[in-house]
């Protein structure tokens, strides 16, 4: 398989959509990992407290694993978007050396590859150079943007469904409970809110907020560079700071662009036409 713009595009969404799978992977073993220290507030006894903490360790590990590898898919993802951006959009091919790093990066195969391709995964018509570069990250840029918001309010919804449990839970447990109890469930509060505020959820929703904003700055810039004469310095410093705004948040939220395909398309097909 070459590595022409459409091989690049098939890259990237193959790279991302696997990138996905193992950030869903980690919220999931991210949340196990508070179970221990939750549980450990309801028990003195010295055996199961060492049971939890062993328990504790390894799914720590498994969970550190997961984001390693989650990492280098992200990472993989991005490089394929970068090349997928400039080989499409100033229409030059990579050298020899560049395609062999890149394969060297990738951690997908090759039919994976092939199967995601799209060949009008940019709708730009112009001309190879710096006005198809900027288009293509118009494109970009938009879906981006939309993209990154919707992953926070899911994140949000995350936060209010905890806040709501805990919620319900108080109104039926504190006009019966004793002092012990209650004490208990603060420590048990307390205890799961530790996930809560990880990067995994806090950090998440703010990372998500920043990248649409920043995403959303960058389509404004490219609307005003558009209306002059586009050269190649501006087009890949806009390019440039895309790039910052995408690789500084974590992966959308799985399933977000599935459900929300055919409004952004939509959206997108009036943003064209003015």
């Amino acid at each position: 398989m070459t590595l022409d713009g459409d091989s690049l595009v098939g890259y990237l969404r193959a790279e991302y959509a696997a990138s996905g799978k193992w950030r869903v992977a980690s919220f999931f073993v991210g949340l196990i990992v508070a179970l221990p220290a939750v549980a450990s507030v309801v028990t003195n006894d010295a055996q199961t407290l060492y049971f939890l903490a062993v328990a504790n360790l390894v799914l720590l590990a498994i969970w550190t694993w997961i984001n390693v590898k989650y990492g280098q898919k992200q990472n993989a993802a991005h490089s394929a978007r970068r090349a997928a951006l400039i080989v499409n959009g100033l229409g030059e091919e990579l050298s020899a050396g560049e395609k062999r790093r890149l394969m060297e990066k990738f951690t997908v195969g090759v039919e994976a590859a092939e199967n995601a391709k799209k060949s009008d995964y940019y709708a730009s018509a112009s001309e190879p150079g710096p006005l198809k570069l900027l288009e293509c990250l118009e494109e970009s840029a938009f879906y981006s943007s939309k993209l990154h918001r919707v992953s926070a309010n899911a994140w949000i919804g995350i936060v209010v469904a905890y806040a709501v449990a805990f919620a319900i839970v108080a109104v039926f447990l504190i006009p019966s409970a004793t002092n012990d109890v209650l004490m208990m469930a603060v420590r048990i509060f307390f205890a799961a809110t530790v996930f809560i505020l990880s990067a995994d959820v806090l950090g998440s929703l703010l990372a998500h907020w920043r990248c649409s904003a920043e995403t959303s700055a960058v389509l404004s810039r490219i609307e005003i560079a558009k209306q002059g004469e586009v050269n190649s310095a501006d087009a890949l410093l806009i390019m440039e700071d895309y790039t910052s705004a995408i690789q500084s948040a974590p992966e959308i939220v799985p399933f977000v662009y599935r459900t929300q395909e055919a409004s952004l398309n939509s959206l997108w097909a009036g943003y064209l036409k003015g």
